[in-house]
């Protein structure tokens, strides 16, 4: 039994100024004419950005030993899949574990497997609804909005 309980945790914060002020100016005179002109430009941007994420993952799943390895590691792999409220949930475990890392219980933390892959992912109304529509995915794609 692997006990998955996986978190992370990202922030990513960018801020951005830049000023720029340009002048000129200059005059010509030729006889009894005396003309001078001042040109000056301007121009400053300020930006800002910010993403932060939080997710947590906790699961029960049940793995079996697929192969041995020559130093006597195991090779675990398991799935589980869920239907939910017309959702659908499927589960894929595989990674690396030690002998000596097994509990009495015969279980072990998703923490302590190597070379651990943990897949979690779902189809359904819901997660469809959460993906952005065809238009929207047209004017991203575009760099529109």
């Amino acid at each position: 039994m692997v006990l998955i309980s996986e978190s992370a945790s990202a922030t990513n914060r960018v801020r951005n100024n830049s000023s720029k002020n340009t002048s000129l100016s200059g005059g010509i005179s030729v006889g009894s004419i005396d003309e001078s002109a001042d040109l000056g430009l301007r121009g400053g941007y300020s930006g800002s950005g910010e993403v932060e994420r939080t997710d947590r993952f906790v699961a029960r799943i049940a793995a079996q030993v697929v192969e041995i390895l020559p130093n006597g590691d195991f090779v675990l792999e398991g799935s589980q899949h869920l239907m939910i409220n017309g959702e659908r949930r499927d589960i894929i475990l595989r990674g690396q574990v030690r002998q000596v890392d097994i509990s009495g219980e015969n279980s072990i933390p998703s923490s302590r497997l190597a070379n651990a892959q943990i897949n979690y992912d779902g189809k359904g109304w819901v997660s469809r609804s959460a993906k952005p529509g065809l238009i929207n995915r047209i004017f991203s794609f575009l760099g529109i909005g």
